[in-house]
């Protein structure tokens, strides 16, 4: 991929999420800050995403890169070895941004010299449990973000480039909390995850609609449970309590 002459690189991991996709793009082509690119890394969608994707050529500086793993660790580290600007952003495609959203964040981002960062979530009007999940994500995140275990979620994490290159990126063998594996190492060097609280970004709750408040918050508490015990769960377990296999199933995220 050849150089651009950008600031930011936007990285957005798909798998069958051509409902999502276009929304997400669409924002992306209101914002009022315009130095960025886009890398949409797919991983063989057997759907119209791509199709979706490319209707989006004319407005946005846009590639596409496939890959041949269905892995969003993977993914997001593809995106990013074709990554020449000196920012970049990994987001989910199905979260929602207001026009401003970029322009802010590159301003605090220069302002106080951030290396990565993250911010507050917005309900999702979609949702009657928006509200509550969102005030608790928030509330999580600004409890956690001066410690050695830092908390974002995966769904919007902005890196300095040159930092995320030198963390080696995520592990793409993790199947859980692969965001917090990587904060927890960039703190060990001393390197701080900075939270805004302006401006924020809108979550799916697309898993809690399919998989119900109750069962989802049961799973999450074992998955959360078992990183703060350092109690190691299987793969199998882990991917029966948080399936990320893409836009093709509700159940997913990703």
């Amino acid at each position: 991929m050849k150089r651009l002459n950008k600031t930011l690189t936007i990285i957005i991991p798909t798998l069958n999420e051509e409902k999502r996709i276009p929304l997400l793009l669409s924002d992306l082509s209101k914002q009022t800050y315009k130095n960025f690119h886009i890398i949409i890394v797919d991983a063989s969608s057997k759907n119209n995403t791509l199709k979706k994707v490319r209707e989006f050529k004319n407005k946005l500086s846009l590639s596409i890169i496939k890959s041949n793993q269905q892995n969003v660790c993977y993914q997001r580290n593809l995106g990013a070895k074709h990554c020449s600007t000196e920012w970049l952003i990994f987001m989910d495609a199905d979260i929602r941004i207001p026009k401003n959203f970029l322009k802010e964040i590159m301003m605090k981002t220069k302002q106080i010299n951030a290396q990565i960062f993250s911010t507050h979530l917005s309900p999702d009007k979609e949702s009657k449990y928006g509200k509550i999940f969102s005030t608790m994500s928030n509330i999580y995140f600004e409890l956690f973000k001066n410690t050695k275990n830092p908390a974002a979620y995966e769904s919007l994490t902005g890196f300095k480039t040159k930092i995320f290159k030198e963390l080696k990126g995520y592990n793409e063998k993790t199947k859980w909390s692969e965001g917090r594996e990587l904060l927890k190492k960039a703190a060990k060097k001393n390197i701080k995850l900075k939270i805004y609280s302006q401006p924020k970004y809108v979550f799916s709750l697309r898993r809690l609609k399919s998989q119900g408040v109750i069962n989802l918050l049961t799973n999450l508490s074992i998955l959360i449970s078992s990183e703060i015990s350092q109690k190691k769960l299987s793969a199998k377990k882990i991917s029966s309590l948080y399936p990320m296999i893409g836009g093709k199933n509700e159940k997913s995220i990703f």
